[in-house]
């Protein structure tokens, strides 16, 4: 196997893949690595794929346009960078992603930054964003926040502050998901309204 190098461009987005990689097996590597994190919601491969060792970017462009023909309900994601490495053979994935904005729906949210660091037991996602406002009456001017995924259950940690209803959030929680839901336990937690 020798190191490949495969590039996608476009007036949207420009992506790029290098190293030992089967194009086949792509989506099962990153299935293999997730479907350890949350087997209730993402079913693992049948064969564990072998010999993948890639590292990949993604840096979108006027993206927004083409976010609605994927989903008309998101916006925003133009200028948004992602790279990460993934490896089979040595247990690791790394992925770092930021966009200056997102939204779904009636959620807006800002400079949002994102790294997350796994292998096939766990995975460590760190994180932190600027503006986040919706319909409701909620806004967040800044929150960070850490999530440890293994095997259905999630330990999430959020900071976040505010300027209208919710002044400071200091949130702790263990949230186990189901195929048919969740259960969410709050550990000690600091609201200021």
């Amino acid at each position: 196997d020798s190191v490949k190098n495969l590039s996608v461009l476009s007036n949207e987005f420009a992506a790029h893949l290098k190293g030992k990689f089967n194009l086949e097996q792509l989506p099962n590597s990153f299935t293999s690595f997730l479907s350890k994190y949350y087997p209730s919601y993402i079913k693992a491969p049948a064969k564990k794929p072998a010999n993948q060792n890639f590292s990949f970017d993604i840096k979108t462009y006027e993206f927004e346009d083409f976010a609605h023909l994927l989903d008309s309900s998101i916006g925003g994601l133009n200028y948004t960078f992602v790279s990460g490495t993934l490896n089979t053979n040595e247990n690791h994935l790394f992925l770092d992603a930021s966009t200056p904005f997102f939204a779904y729906n009636n959620i807006r949210i800002s400079d949002i930054k994102l790294n997350a660091v796994g292998n096939y037991e766990n995975i460590v996602l760190n994180g932190s964003t600027g503006y986040l406002d919706s319909d409701s009456s909620v806004t967040v001017d800044y929150s960070k926040f850490n999530i440890t995924a293994s095997n259905d259950v999630s330990n999430l940690m959020l900071n976040a502050r505010g300027s209208s209803t919710l002044e400071n959030v200091q949130l702790n929680a263990v949230v186990r998901t189901y195929e048919d839901g969740v259960n969410i336990k709050l550990l000690p937690t600091n609201l200021v309204l």
